[in-house]
């Protein structure tokens, strides 16, 4: 590889969830050993000091979240993300992040996007790039 240098760290499926079949007593849940996946992912890019890139399916329902995974999630993403967060991201919307069909003309809603109005440093990129 010689002196080049990675320019981010990309991801993709990830696919947050509750997964009640996985649940076992006295063992860590299927969505801990996710969020201890993710913080490795992200501690790769801190290290490199470079953004990371999430190529879609944050989340596994596309029709609804739950108040206990959003509980569970959101100061996850606050801690990378929000405005202390030591990670920039940029993420486009996987199927399992949106609710209806995705079209140019009629886009769909997705919470690729709506975690990009909530968190400073995590960027929808869906139809566009960046430099």
């Amino acid at each position: 590889m010689g002196n080049k240098r990675p320019t981010a760290v990309a991801y993709t499926d990830i696919h947050f969830n509750r997964w009640p079949q996985f649940w076992k007593s006295n063992e860590k849940t299927r969505l801990e050993w996710t969020k201890e996946a993710h913080n490795e992912i992200l501690k790769v890019a801190v290290k490199l000091k470079v953004p990371s890139i999430f190529c879609g399916d944050m989340f596994h329902d596309a029709k609804k979240l739950g108040n206990e995974l959003i509980s569970d999630t959101f100061p996850h993403f606050d801690r990378w993300y929000g405005n202390n967060g030591p990670v920039r991201e940029y993420a486009i919307s996987g199927n399992h992040d949106q609710c209806k069909n995705n079209f140019i003309e009629n886009p769909s809603d997705s919470y690729v996007k709506t975690l990009s109005n909530i968190l400073p440093k995590f960027t929808c990129i869906d139809l566009r790039y960046v430099d």
